[in-house]
């Protein structure tokens, strides 16, 4: 077991690590070019497929859909280091500090990589930081 940096995820271990917590037993797999990407099982079609949640919409956006994310662009007047990347957190009202629930504040590249990292935060007990095993 590994552990690993949320923030720090992208491309395929980010994947990787939202198909873990997601329950769709992501597999590691070599396609003709030599590049390693993930496949995951399709409870709905009944087969394996690519799967790529913080890049392909029709994977990534039923996902933040469903745990009431919500993303937006840093623009100019953000903090600099933001600036030009995405946001993403748990929508207003989900969350109550009240109850001690935290936000998922996360930045990424992409919109769809800010998601994917703060579906994780959702899930993991520090909000930083996953632990999985990587068959690679």
């Amino acid at each position: 077991m590994t552990e690993f940096k949320i923030d720090d995820l992208s491309d395929n271990l980010l994947d990787f690590a939202v198909g873990v917590a997601e329950g769709v037993n992501p597999q590691w797999v070599m396609i003709m070019t030599g590049y390693k990407t993930i496949i995951a099982w399709d409870n709905d079609h009944g087969h394996r497929h690519g799967y790529r949640p913080s890049s392909d919409p029709r994977v990534g956006l039923p996902i933040a859909d469903r745990e009431h994310i919500d993303s937006g662009y840093c623009g100019k007047d953000a903090n600099p280091d933001w600036v030009g990347m995405w946001w993403a957190e748990l929508g207003e009202g989900i969350y109550n500090y009240a109850q001690g629930a935290k936000n998922c504040h996360s930045i990424g590249r992409t919109r769809l990589e800010a998601m994917m990292r703060c579906r994780l935060k959702i899930s993991s007990p520090n909000k930083r930081t996953i632990t999985m095993e990587i068959d690679s």
